[in-house]
């Protein structure tokens, strides 16, 4: 939770600078200073802080922090696309790319953290209750049809559904 909230934090903060300085954002990461830039600093700065808010309202879900990951896939995309545009400076590119590169790693490893950590738990309340998972394969050496008679053949329910004493069929379509 500590990783997710430091990621939330760093949402924010991204987000902020995103919306407050568009075209300073775009210089910096090596992109022209143009209106197409910055509105897609607009936009990438409201899914930020939309991220950020998410993530540091459930600190313990990986929910939001799945949502990083796709904005970063995002932000890939949208930085592989700069690198072939005229006017681009491809070192600061580069650079950026290498960075959500690295912020990439942490959403995901941190995505995966609390889902396997929301796993276990959730596996440790049901043995608690007494409901731990039951895997257990059998072979019936049979033909796909003598199975479906057997199953469609009400009176033998009460063989392999134990809450159930007897089953009589009445008529073609009614049982008791």
């Amino acid at each position: 939770e500590t990783w997710a909230q430091a990621l939330g934090w760093f949402s924010i903060g991204l987000g902020v600078a995103q919306l407050a300085a568009p075209g300073a954002m775009a210089r910096l990461i090596g992109v022209p200073d143009d209106r197409s830039s910055r509105n897609t600093m607009l936009a990438l700065g409201l899914r930020e802080l939309t991220s950020g808010v998410g993530i540091l309202s459930k600190p313990d879900s990986p929910s939001w922090l799945w949502s990083r990951v796709g904005g970063d896939v995002m932000d890939l995309a949208l930085l592989g696309t700069a690198f072939k545009s005229d006017g681009a400076d491809r070192r600061r590119v580069a650079a950026a790319t290498a960075a959500v590169l690295g912020v990439t790693v942490l959403d995901m490893m941190t995505s995966r953290r609390l889902r396997d950590e929301q796993q276990s738990g959730a596996a440790a309340e049901r043995k608690a209750r007494g409901m731990e998972p039951v895997h257990k394969s059998l072979t019936v050496n049979r033909s796909p049809d003598e199975v479906y008679a057997f199953w469609r053949n009400f009176e033998n329910l009460p063989r392999f559904m134990e809450y159930l004493e007897s089953v009589s069929i009445t008529d073609e379509r009614h049982s008791h």
